[in-house]
């Protein structure tokens, strides 16, 4: 078993050892807080699958930068910040509808009660030191949750009678640059979908999907058998990160699995694609044909997720010390 023997500058001269399973499954919460939140249409898919997409921390970022680049779109497009949020949160479909069932989710309570719970399980994980790369997948889980929660709680007070406004000076700002730049943004997603970008991006994101594609909607069974699935893509996805211990692993190391990544997802996404499994998947109908403009706008997609997976390393480059590892004595106070 891997253990982080540490000692805390300032705070007491002992060594403290936390052990790999602490800090993993302090993590945990944060993925779970994602997973059970109403995200709507995430890379413009159906509701029901957003419980499999957001298992990845990447796709977590990805999807909250796609969100934030459309609502900044939409701010220049409509007239009032009001349409601009209630278009965003339409496209996303997060308005809210009176429904005779109501879901776990829209209790605003249980949010309360639960998010007071992963923000401490987020203190203790943030707070210790020696392991950045578990906390830049903990970062990247925790603000998306907090948008989320941010946009759950505007969500019911956006007002239903934006619904039928439109953008009467939208004639005139289609002749701005800045608008058509950012209105090409407002489809970033729409793009890391058609192309299978996203696909290329995270590999457990495959299987993932195809699993949803195989529940039944009804009942929402895929959301109890989805838990297993979840624990299973977790902790192959989160296992080799206590491997990393010099920056020679770094170095070599991540640099081959990213490449491996991206050659093994290439190859199963355009064998799919051979035989219209990937058509399907990425709920693309066979018969329609992508305009050229969307074609320019997937380049731009694929030069621009890898950010995600650089900014990481680079975090991890620049803060990793594997010989000063802190676990200040204020964490014990969140267990």
């Amino acid at each position: 078993m891997k253990e982080y023997s540490t000692h805390a500058d300032g705070l007491a001269p002992e060594s403290v050892t936390v052990s790999w399973q602490t800090a993993f499954w302090a993590l945990v919460p944060l993925a779970m807080s994602v997973l059970v939140q109403l995200a709507g249409k995430v890379f413009g898919l159906e509701p029901r699958l957003s419980f499999f997409l957001r298992i990845g921390p990447i796709i977590c970022a990805g999807d909250l930068v796609a969100f934030i680049i459309r609502l900044g779109a939409m701010v220049i497009v409509e007239e009032s910040l009001g349409a601009a949020m209630f278009r965003a949160l339409e496209y996303r479909d997060l308005i809210a509808h009176p429904e005779p069932e109501r879901k776990p989710q829209d209790y605003t309570w249980v949010r309360v009660v639960w998010f007071v719970f992963i923000l401490l399980q987020a203190i203790k994980l943030f707070g210790l030191c020696g392991m950045p790369w578990l906390q830049t997948w903990g970062y990247f889980y925790f603000f998306s949750s907090c948008w989320y929660e941010i946009i759950a709680v505007i969500s019911p007070r956006v007002s239903l009678r934006l619904r039928n406004t439109t953008a009467t000076h939208l004639v005139e700002l289609s002749k701005s640059v800045l608008f058509n730049v950012f209105s090409g943004f407002s489809r970033f997603d729409l793009a890391l979908v058609n192309y299978g970008v996203l696909t290329l991006a995270t590999f457990s994101t495959v299987p993932s999907i195809i699993y949803a594609n195989f529940q039944t909607e009804g009942d929402g069974t895929y959301w109890h058998t989805g838990i297993l699935y979840f624990l299973i893509i977790f902790n192959l996805t989160f296992g080799e990160i206590f491997g990393l211990d010099a920056f020679f692993d770094i170095l070599v190391g991540v640099p081959v699995m990213l490449f491996l990544l991206f050659i093994c997802s290439s190859v199963i996404f355009f064998v799919s694609l051979r035989y219209s499994l990937a058509r399907k998947l990425l709920l693309l109908r066979s018969d329609v044909d992508l305009p050229a403009s969307q074609l320019s706008l997937s380049v731009v997609s694929f030069t621009h997720l890898p950010i995600f997976f650089v900014l990481s390393l680079l975090w991890f480059r620049f803060s990793y010390d594997p010989t000063e590892t802190a676990k200040p004595d204020w964490i014990n106070v969140f267990g």
